[in-house]
């Protein structure tokens, strides 16, 4: 993992210029360069997701040079806090050949984390394995499940929803169909319409400008792709409201 001396994002690594645009750490954990003398790195906390985290799931799926070379730093932070939500935002988002490299890179140096693993397996229907390097090769289902499982979004998700809806709702969200979408929005009671807006949140809060027609009828400003608006609070109340 990175440590926040050597993070990108940490304010005493950046220009003022850099500092102006926002994209920088406010709260950088490791703070004595003692911490990151150990023979096993870095011991900050790192219980939570941080700045560095969000801009790799964030930028990924742009093929942001920065947040590809970042990926692995993020991937390990992930599979050592079991973090199984954030593993598969970060394979999600990755091209085909970034899915490939990190995949490999659980095989070589990750045999400790199948217990982080093996439930992602069963929500495909596989059985659990004892070793990646032995059955979860690239051109193995264990790969697409990781990869391409739209099981364990049920798996992950605390919001539920009948099994046809979520099918819907899955394959909307990865073919960007906004019509879809925002016509499932309208049609929805106020309930549906909450947990709708939770799992978006909670897997492609970067797909918010999916319902920049509902935004624009409510007076406020569409979103670009892949945005993240400061201020959610306006955009979700659009959502919920009787005038979406």
């Amino acid at each position: 993992m990175i440590c926040c001396h050597s993070c990108p994002f940490n304010p005493a690594n950046i220009t003022e210029n850099e500092i102006q645009t926002n994209n920088v750490c406010q709260q950088p954990e490791c703070l004595s360069d003692e911490l990151c003398n150990s023979p096993e790195g870095c011991n900050r906390v790192t219980s939570l997701r941080c700045h560095l985290d969000g801009y790799v799931i964030r930028n990924l799926c742009k093929r942001d040079h920065l947040a590809e070379l970042l990926a692995p730093s993020s991937l390990d932070k992930a599979c050592k806090n079991r973090d199984r939500s954030m593993i598969l935002k970060i394979f999600q988002q990755a091209s085909d050949y970034l899915k490939t490299k990190l995949f490999k890179r659980l095989e070589s140096s990750l045999e400790k984390n199948l217990a982080t693993f093996n439930p992602i397996f069963a929500s495909a229907g596989l059985p659990p394995i004892k070793s990646f390097y032995s059955e979860a090769k690239t051109d193995s289902p264990y790969f697409c499940a990781v990869c391409d499982n739209e099981s364990v979004y049920q798996l992950l998700s605390p919001v539920k929803f009948p099994p046809d809806m979520f099918s819907n709702l899955i394959n909307a969200f990865k073919e960007n169909d906004h019509d879809f979408l925002c016509e499932l929005i309208r049609l929805s009671s106020t309930d549906l319409r909450s947990r709708l807006l939770k799992f978006m949140l909670i897997f492609h809060s970067e797909k918010m400008y999916l319902f920049n027609p509902i935004y624009e009828k409510n007076e406020l400003a569409p979103l670009e792709p892949f945005q993240i608006p400061e201020e959610k609070t306006p955009y979700m109340i659009a959502l919920l409201s009787e005038n979406a």
